[in-house]
């Protein structure tokens, strides 16, 4: 009676183990409009990154201070959708945000899930923002989201524009066959998702510059595939030629672009957003950038909210120059990191200069990461942009 008695209890143990530390992510531990969060980046420097293993222990990760080349501090703050919709484009969305290479992301968030419904891109031939309308929208979070839960789904947007939108950067060696020929520009973004929550457990966060504890985990394994491609529509067949299949055209950058993001987000409760971002080779061996919640309580490491209030980078893709514009008045500087993360220049940033003219004439072909920091090195933001010919 007492060895049963013994087992019941063991198997009783064992369940509420299993039960409490699998959590399930919900609509309320996802972010709204309006909320902000700091965040601190570590970049390795190296497009092969670092083992994985070498850094974390898989089931119960340890989060500490990293001593990487390359650190930058940001807000991934999420808007009301009017803030940059300024066409009223998007009317359904309820919550928007900005990724590090600029794209402007609409999203509806609905009790079940959270679904990407439009984006906005700069033109990189005019510098203007486009706003791509909705062939098929991606579902990016199925709500509520559990432990082996897997989630696959592709996104189409594009942007229709008249030929002669483009007649002055067209060369003239091919602009009268290009003007006769073509009648429609059209730019595509697809973006294929595939997301699994792979694993459970607890995580410790610990330094200076993290949102210290421990915390309960989800852990989602996602591959983000984005494809971008320019065609050109035929004036009398009225087909799409996709630009990259076009004879001739001397082209600064190589079509269809297509880009694998590899990463592992680590979920908890009531936070709006992961506490922990890996960004991994494509066969999840190692790590090449890692995004920690950032530590604002601590005074040694405070973010000013907008100390860079509605600043702007163009154009991005670069050829010769790119601009670098503030509306706020600051001082400090930019630094630009290969991709490897050396240093490469540091710009600075004079009071009341709104406007920073940079040149990338010399710069090698590739994709660069800059950072913005006030005069004493704090208050930083960060992103990337792709020097073409």
């Amino acid at each position: 009676m007492y060895v049963k008695r013994y087992i019941a209890i063991l198997v009783l143990l064992f369940c509420s183990v299993i039960i409490f530390g699998q959590i399930s992510i919900i609509r309320t531990d996802v972010f709204d409009a309006g909320d902000e969060i700091p965040q601190i980046k570590y970049f390795s420097g190296s497009t092969e990154g670092i083992s994985f293993f070498e850094l974390f222990d898989e089931e119960n990760p340890v989060f500490d201070d990293l001593d990487w080349q390359m650190t930058s501090i940001d807000t991934l703050r999420f808007i009301e959708p009017s803030e940059t919709d300024i066409e009223n484009s998007y009317p359904e969305a309820n919550c928007a945000y900005t990724t590090i290479d600029g794209f402007v992301m609409y999203l509806i968030i609905l009790e079940h899930k959270v679904e990407l419904i439009g984006i906005q891109v700069q033109n990189p031939f005019t510098g203007v923002n486009m706003d791509m309308n909705v062939i098929e929208t991606l579902t990016l979070y199925n709500l509520p989201s559990d432990y082996q839960d897997e989630h696959s789904d592709t996104g189409e947007f594009e942007h229709k524009d008249h030929i002669t939108v483009y007649e002055e950067i067209i060369p003239s060696d091919y602009y009268d066959w290009v003007m006769e020929t073509f009648d429609t520009v059209k730019f595509e973004i697809s973006l294929s998702l595939n997301s699994n929550f792979d694993k459970y457990g607890s995580m410790e966060f610990v330094g200076d510059n993290n949102f210290n504890g421990v915390f309960d985990y989800l852990r989602e394994k996602k591959i983000m595939i984005t494809t971008i491609d320019i065609l050109l529509r035929h004036s009398t067949y009225g087909w799409y030629m996709p630009i990259g299949s076009i004879p001739g055209l001397d082209l600064p950058v190589e079509f269809p672009i297509i880009d694998t993001l590899s990463s592992y987000s680590y979920w908890t409760k009531n936070m709006e957003y992961p506490l922990a971002e890996l960004f991994m080779t494509n066969d999840f061996e190692n790590v090449t950038q890692v995004d920690y919640r950032y530590n604002k309580n601590n005074p040694d490491n405070f973010v000013e909210s907008g100390y860079f209030s509605n600043f702007n980078i163009y154009p991005n893709p670069a050829t010769d120059f790119m601009y670098f514009s503030f509306n706020n008045q600051v001082s400090g500087y930019i630094l630009i990191f290969s991709a490897n993360g050396d240093l490469t220049e540091k710009i600075i940033i004079n009071q009341n200069q709104k406007l920073t003219k940079y040149n990338t004439e010399n710069l090698s072909n590739g994709t660069y990461f800059y950072q913005i920091t006030d005069k004493n090195g704090k208050y930083s933001t960060s992103g990337k942009f792709v020097k073409i010919k």
